[in-house]
């Protein structure tokens, strides 16, 4: 299963602001450096855009500190820059500070802080997010337990392509947890998320395949 509050590994971050041309032309230098495995040049051109306040840079400095690459790692830097990025209204800066809120990583863990910043990030679309605070609501983290928030948000999530959120919707109606028992929604669902590669789902489906076979 994936991880899923570190989502930008390959730092391709979609365009939320609209930076100066110069800015952009030494963002995408960045990008491209990245790609090319030159991390040091991607931190020489985003750091002097996340001091002048470019989200996307803030964001992509805080991955750096937080996988080390390029730079020292360092989750209180990681933190700093996410925080930054993320109060710029940058939603995944948002849904990474919420983790390293919820983990206790680089700052005392503080379950509302992270439902906090998941929810921004989650309003904004971002499917991780959604899946994150769905999580939450499901097992009564930082809020009180309520089921029908957190399949509201699975199902947002699921409908954005987040494949945890696909196989947990999948064994909410495998299950008949909120929702009617509905083999044929979780069949559907589990499939979404094994297309994807998602090896709980493959299992789930044979679960369910099997259960049916039980007739249960």
């Amino acid at each position: 299963m994936k991880r899923h509050w570190l989502v930008a590994s390959t730092l391709l971050l979609s365009v939320l602001l609209a930076p100066a041309v110069g800015q952009a032309d030494d963002y995408q230098k960045g990008v491209d450096a990245i790609k090319g495995g030159d991390a040091a040049a991607a931190v020489r051109l985003w750091s002097p855009l996340a001091e002048k306040g470019d989200a996307r840079s803030q964001y992509a400095m805080g991955d750096m500190y937080r996988n080390g690459t390029g730079v020292p790692q360092s989750d209180s830097e990681a933190l700093k820059w996410y925080r930054k990025a993320a109060e710029q209204g940058y939603a995944r800066a948002q849904n990474n500070l919420g983790a390293m809120y919820g983990r206790g990583v680089g700052v005392e863990k503080d379950s509302g802080e992270a439902l906090k910043w998941y929810r921004k990030a989650a309003e904004q679309n971002h499917a991780t997010a959604q899946f994150n605070l769905a999580l939450m609501y499901r097992q009564g983290n930082g809020v009180p337990q309520d089921i029908n928030e957190a399949l509201k948000w699975y199902r947002r999530a699921a409908d954005n392509g987040e494949e945890s959120a696909q196989n947990s919707l999948g064994v909410l109606y495998a299950k008949g947890e909120g929702v009617p028992k509905n083999f044929d929604e979780a069949e559907k669902w589990f499939r979404k998320a094994a297309a994807q590669g998602h090896d709980g789902a493959r299992q789930n489906l044979e679960r369910v395949k099997q259960m049916r076979a039980q007739g249960k």
